[in-house]
């Protein structure tokens, strides 16, 4: 749902209720101050968004009175705000796997960025190292993202509407991107976004020359475990 202008809603008006699930919603335009993408009105009305990206919007991503859920899904760079709940009358569910960057009603404090790529005119991909990878509590029954790519392609599926393709993933210097790092001695040539903790396991013992480049976890995992009798040693890393 894409480039459309109204003075309120510019995407939608929800007066009753409104379930959007593997979809995207960007780049529209609220004339009216106050008013959002997702506009819903009265007392009554509920809006369950699943694995949905609400990003770029100019007057503000969701604003409702009453009722939203919320499952793996990213509201990011809305202009004005990405939630309202109209002066705490209405509430917004988190029910797990959500990407926000400012607080959606009480119930977030964090500021997370996704990762967002550029529009492609159907979809905001996501960044290899995005924290949207692997997010969601389950894949809600889907099998593919809204441009058709297979979900999921990593240990779960991601958040938002696209799922992102980690099989060519690869970190220069390293021979995997996650689990088992055999022996050895190895030097980056990059910053390397490790799909899943890096494993040195017992009798094993690995050398890492970072040479300023970064070790990157996707800002939920840990990048690497050592099991009992590994040893690691990691030089110049970040």
């Amino acid at each position: 749902v894409k480039n459309n202008t109204a003075g309120e809603g510019s995407a939608f008006i929800n007066r009753a209720t409104l379930n959007v699930t593997n979809s995207t919603i960007g780049l529209n335009t609220s004339t009216n101050t106050g008013s959002a993408a997702i506009h819903s009105f009265g007392a009554s009305s509920v809006t369950n968004l699943v694995n949905v990206t609400i990003a770029e919007n100019i007057g503000g991503g969701v604003l409702s009175p009453d009722h939203v859920t919320l499952k793996s899904t990213i509201i990011y760079d809305n202009s004005v705000y990405d939630c309202d709940h109209q002066e705490e009358i209405g509430y917004f569910e988190d029910l797990g796997g959500n990407v926000m960057a400012e607080s959606c009603g009480a119930r977030w404090n964090d500021v997370v960025d996704p990762q967002l790529g550029s529009f492609t005119g159907e979809y905001f991909p996501i960044a290899v190292g995005s924290p949207a990878i692997d997010l969601a509590p389950d894949c809600a029954g889907l099998t593919e993202d809204q441009a058709g790519n297979p979900r999921p392609q990593g240990s779960a599926c991601d958040s938002g509407a696209y799922e992102a393709d980690i099989s060519s993933v690869t970190c220069a210097g390293l021979p995997v991107t996650g689990g088992v790092l055999p022996s050895g001695t190895y030097t980056l040539g990059a910053d390397c976004a490790l799909t899943a903790p890096l494993v040195i396991q017992t009798g094993a013992t690995v050398t890492i020359n970072g040479d300023g480049y970064a070790l990157i976890g996707y800002a939920r995992h840990r990048v690497m475990q050592i099991d009992a009798g590994g040893t690691l040693f990691l030089n110049d890393a970040v």
